[in-house]
């Protein structure tokens, strides 16, 4: 991103990258035939808390993504977490 982007230009950036990051998990969950409840249950959080954060609420501020989340999350479900950037960023991946 260049430096020339405004602090609105950025946010408004990243928040899309961050929604279509959510998106890629959320695909790879019932590619593979995983719940979110119960992915949730095992990472120690409510059994919403993953349907809260990686669902689109209408009228609702986005969440961030933690990056502990996104990488334990991707290791549950065996997806490579660069894989799933490089999906999101548009970048070949490694």
């Amino acid at each position: 991103m260049p430096l020339t982007m405004t602090a609105e230009q950025l946010r408004a950036e990243t928040l899309a990258q961050t929604e279509a990051l959510k998106l890629a998990l959320r695909r790879e969950m019932r590619r593979r035939d995983h719940r979110q409840r119960d992915l949730a249950r095992h990472l120690g959080y409510s059994d919403s808390y993953l349907a809260n954060l990686l669902g689109n609420v209408k009228g609702r501020e986005p969440a961030g993504l933690r990056v502990d989340t996104f990488l334990a999350l991707a290791s549950l479900v065996e997806a490579r977490p660069l894989n799933l950037l490089a999906e999101v960023l548009a970048v070949p991946a490694p």
